[in-house]
């Protein structure tokens, strides 16, 4: 009678999904399901305290309702089958500090290879946005932009100072074509 108490509450206070760390009975789990919570176990805490920084939540020692500071939000929680892996997926449109970035590769060496290298590219904008702040994307399509911005003022100019622009903006393109070529794709 109390467990089912405990769930009412919970389930009264808005929450729609349960994250928990330890065991849950057989009885809680009746009545999760009775009250319409989603009840979903993690294995580690680090998993845990990963979770409630990215919904904005706060994990929860005690067994009861939480306050509305203390739950996180996301638009979505639905299961997803990546790789023949099982995962549970919280989205959310809102911008958070955190992503997942799911890695794949045929042997373990790859997958290590393919795990420095995101570690490396991450910290290489977090040093440069440190620095300086100021970042432009790459790929060429800083390029491209500059290119689109000069063919549109070269339009609006009159004489022949026009076709030097136009000129030099297609000679901006050159950049992005030449990466889109040679990744195998039509310039």
């Amino acid at each position: 009678r109390k467990m089912e108490e405990i769930i009412q509450v919970i389930a009264e206070s808005g929450a729609k999904v349960v994250v928990t760390g330890g065991s849950v009975s057989e009885m809680a789990l009746h009545f999760c399901n009775r009250y319409n919570l989603v009840l979903l176990k993690l294995g580690s805490k680090w998993e845990l305290r990963r979770l409630c920084k990215a919904v904005g939540a706060t994990a929860l020692v005690r067994l009861g309702p939480p306050t509305p500071d203390e739950m996180g939000f996301c638009e979505s929680v639905h299961p997803e089958t990546i790789g023949g892996k099982s995962l549970t997926v919280f989205e959310s449109s809102s911008r958070t500090k955190l992503a997942t970035i799911i890695l794949r590769a045929s042997t373990n060496g790859m997958l290590q290879d393919l795990e420095r290298a995101v570690d490396n590219a991450v910290h290489a904008l977090q040093q440069a946005q440190r620095t300086d702040g100021r970042c432009v994307p790459g790929a060429g399509a800083t390029e491209f932009a500059l290119s689109q911005k000069i063919q549109h003022h070269a339009d609006m100019s009159p004489g022949l100072d026009q076709y030097a622009m136009r000129a030099f903006a297609t000679a901006l393109q050159v950049v992005p074509r030449l990466l889109a070529e040679t990744a195998g794709h039509d310039a």
